[in-house]
């Protein structure tokens, strides 16, 4: 028996909890034949509607018709199992029901209806569903627009209880935007997407972070009036956005910290310019006084010989002193100050890209794009100082 099992939440973005091929299956782990086939499966209302415990109070997805959830595609992949009782007790575990003698919540439909198939007596029934119109659709899909020839489909058919339980019976304080609080009876609120929007504002450190955590992994095609209401809250980048501001306020200590070292090497240059400048200027002038007196000295020399040394000596006093302390020093002090400017740039550049990486989702491919755009420019700098 080929069996399918649709998904568009945590089941798809929780890999870790996938089990592959004929691995040996870790306990609460999906053991699946195929990888999942993204937007392949049936379009499905859902919701953020569901209040789970196992998720410190985090929303989480479900099938949900009675809040109007918006049509979304779902993902399929093939159970290992090649028996219903089998692949469903399997989901089961993973969604972390503790009582596998009752699989309510493990929805199931047999699109090929053939009754001569091998079923045990007791999955005879050809569904089994919260919601018969439910059954139909995914039925449906698996019998006309699915090529892969299930036999069999199921899901986890969890239904909403943010109306009826699951929510803690304190009343809350919210501190909207730090402005104005009102008063919160969590536990009388009715599912809308500003009641679950108020309701997640209301869990504790440890819930909201499980609770953003979910919908941030909720793949993107995943969209409801809740996550379309909460992605411009700030709540949900609430510890995306503190990340931000360290890494932002690192990257400016840096940038500091250079404008520092830039200025203390200017300063550092400057010193050593002028110190050098006046102590070659004081070389040259002791062998210019060389050359002059040498020149005096050949012009009383008292022999031809004497005098041809005494102008030659002057000749070479003056031009090695001119060439070696004057220009070669020079040259190399500005060359030092220009590969200096030239590191600080790249460097500051760099922590400038840093402190605006904003999105989370492209955050590696920028760093790394950063990184290498910094480690060429460094190569042609280091390249450049060598030649």
């Amino acid at each position: 028996m080929k069996i399918a099992i649709l998904a568009w939440g945590s089941l798809i973005s929780e890999r870790e909890k996938l089990t592959f091929g004929t691995d040996e299956v870790p306990e609460g782990n999906l053991a699946l034949a195929t990888d999942w086939v993204p937007e392949g499966g049936p379009k499905l209302p859902i919701e953020f509607s569901r209040v789970s415990r196992s998720r410190d109070g985090a929303l989480t997805l479900v099938i949900d018709q009675e809040h109007r959830g918006k049509e979304n595609p779902t993902s399929f992949a093939e159970s290992r199992y090649q028996e219903l009782t089998e692949a469903r007790t399997n989901l089961a575990k993973r969604e972390g029901i503790t009582d596998l003698r009752n699989l309510e919540w493990i929805g199931y439909v047999i699109c090929r209806s053939n009754k001569k198939t091998l079923f045990r007596f007791w999955e005879r029934k050809l569904c089994h569903s919260r919601d018969a119109s439910i059954a139909d659709k995914i039925c449906g899909w698996a019998e006309r627009e699915n090529k892969e020839n299930f036999d069999a489909v199921i899901w986890s058919d969890f239904p909403s209880n943010f109306d009826n339980e699951g929510k803690s019976h304190k009343t809350w304080y919210v501190d909207k935007n730090r402005t104005k609080s009102w008063k919160v009876d969590v536990a009388n609120m009715k599912f809308t997407p500003e009641n679950a929007q108020m309701y997640l504002h209301c869990l504790n450190d440890k819930g909201a972070k499980t609770a953003r955590k979910y919908i941030r992994n909720t793949p993107a095609k995943v969209e409801t009036p809740l996550r379309e209401r909460m992605r411009n809250d700030p709540w949900l980048n609430a510890e995306t956005t503190e990340m931000q501001k360290k890494v932002r306020q690192f990257a400016l200590g840096v940038i500091d910290e250079n404008k520092n070292s830039l200025h203390n090497s200017s300063c550092s240059i400057r010193i050593s310019y002028w110190t050098l400048y006046g102590m070659y200027c004081l070389l040259f002038l002791v062998g210019v006084v060389t050359a002059v007196f040498a020149i005096i000295k050949g012009f009383t020399a008292r022999s031809a010989t004497d005098t041809y040394s005494s102008l030659i000596f002057a000749g070479l006093s003056a031009g090695s002193f001119f060439a070696l302390f004057i220009t070669r020093p020079l040259e190399s002090l500005e060359r030092n100050s220009i590969f200096s400017s030239w590191l600080i740039t790249i460097i500051n550049t760099y922590w400038t890209k840093y402190g605006y990486f904003n999105d989370p989702s492209t955050v590696y491919e920028d760093l790394k794009k950063a990184t290498d755009d910094v480690t060429k420019e460094l190569s042609q700098l280091a390249d450049k100082r060598a030649s």
